[in-house]
């Protein structure tokens, strides 16, 4: 029973060991989708919302010694909606120079884009679609199926982050690489860059 339990481990695990062949970036970018769950089930997600709360120290605002750095706080809730390309996020921040909060609302849809500023809906600019088609492609819980998707895709050499080997893989997105990471040990993606 040991063995059988091995087996499938070893079968359902491509990743390579000493003087085993190199997986293919589809064979590890498949491999990491079944990890978080199946490929299946990440392409039946309808809709995911993150709600993120932060902020900023603005250092360079400090005068004097004995005077605290500024700090701006804000709120983010993001709405994404993958198969109609659709995505609403919402941005509050209250800003240590002026009284109250300011809030922005982008809403994308299948290639458009517009801004709520108050009571005002401005279309959104070039930078707005852009950041909204980066989010809706590379968000967690797509990024494994945009990289199965593309037509260009292809692996690149593993590395090390914190002592840990990843598995790299490389696509072209928008006129700029995107690279995903995967833990070569666990198949669970850890890190997405974009340059």
């Amino acid at each position: 029973m040991i063995r059988i339990v091995i087996g499938i481990c070893v079968a359902a695990h491509p990743f390579t060991t000493a003087g085993q062949p190199v997986p293919s970036a589809r064979a590890i970018v498949t491999a990491s989708a079944e990890a978080i769950g199946g490929v299946d089930r990440l392409r039946a997600i309808r809709s995911l919302r993150v709600e993120e709360t932060g902020g900023e120290y603005l250092v360079s605002t400090v005068t004097r010694r004995d005077a605290p750095p500024r700090f701006i706080a804000q709120t983010l809730a993001t709405t994404r909606v993958p198969r109609d390309s659709a995505l609403r996020r919402t941005l509050v921040q209250a800003l240590p120079m002026r009284a109250g909060s300011f809030t922005s609302t982008t809403v994308a849809n299948r290639g458009a884009v517009a801004v709520v500023r108050g009571s005002v809906l401005v279309p959104g600019s070039a930078f707005d679609l852009a950041t909204a088609n980066e989010d809706l492609a590379l968000a967690p819980e797509r990024v494994l199926l945009t990289a199965l998707d593309a037509r260009d895709f292809r692996l690149e050499r593993d590395t090390t982050i914190g002592d840990v080997r990843h598995h790299v893989v490389s696509l072209g997105f928008a006129g700029a690489s995107v690279r995903v990471y995967v833990d070569a040990e666990s198949s669970f993606p850890t890190h997405v860059g974009l340059v």
